[in-house]
């Protein structure tokens, strides 16, 4: 196909890689306010996406180094299971007042 100075290039083509309208930087995640702090699950999670060890000369991973990094990520589990169970025992103790007071009963009991 010859391109003369009177056509245009297909206009799927030009749209797609030199619109001035397309949004580069648009975010891949919902936005989350500022203030929100990340679960313990999303630190957990982050953590070991960027886990790497020390290489040694000779092959393998310098050990004292993992175990640094296992005691941190064992760390972070205890840092996240504790903050489970706080919130498991708040709503244990949100639904126990609830059918104390009433109002987790159906209507027709």
């Amino acid at each position: 196909m010859k391109i003369d100075e009177n056509s245009s290039p297909p206009e799927r083509a030009y749209t797609a890689r030199h619109s001035k309208n397309r949004v580069r930087d648009s975010p891949q995640e919902p936005h989350k306010a500022a203030d929100t702090p990340a679960s313990p699950w999303q630190t957990v999670t982050g953590y070991l996406k960027k886990l790497r060890f020390k290489r040694r000369v000779f092959g393998g991973v310098d050990e004292a180094d993992v175990w640094r990094k296992i005691e941190k990520l064992n760390g972070l589990y205890e840092d996240a299971l504790r903050a489970e169970r706080l919130r498991y025992d708040a709503l244990l103790e949100q639904q126990r007042k609830e059918c104390l007071s009433g109002e987790g009963r159906l209507e027709n009991e």
